[in-house]
């Protein structure tokens, strides 16, 4: 079982990141990203919400709870055009995110 460290580390790789940005993404110091990574503290609640948010995960993934990686919106009782509706107000949310970090990074 991989520890919240070996997490953090592989989902940072994947999105080829270095640890300073991941550490501006989340708020903390690329000291504290490689502590996490090592196994030297834990992140914080506030943390933890930001590393799965960053990385597009659930933290029940992030602590080893889940194998599943990706979150589940319970649509049960929607109708099919509220469901086609949500879909387009994530992708919307995606792509402005994208657009807002893109300016960030800039």
């Amino acid at each position: 079982m991989l520890t919240i460290g070996d997490t953090v580390r592989a989902l940072r790789n994947e999105r080829n990141y270095s640890q300073e940005q991941l550490s501006k993404k989340i708020g903390v110091t690329r000291a504290t990203v490689g502590a996490y990574e090592s196994g030297g503290r834990f992140p914080s609640l506030s943390s933890l919400i930001a590393l799965a948010r960053v990385f597009g995960v659930t933290t029940d993934y992030l602590l080893g709870v889940s194998d599943k990686r990706t979150h589940y919106l319970d649509v049960s009782g929607l109708t099919p055009r509220q469901i086609d509706s949500l879909h387009l107000i994530i992708e919307n949310y995606r792509e402005c995110s994208a657009a807002a970090d893109k300016d960030g990074e800039a």
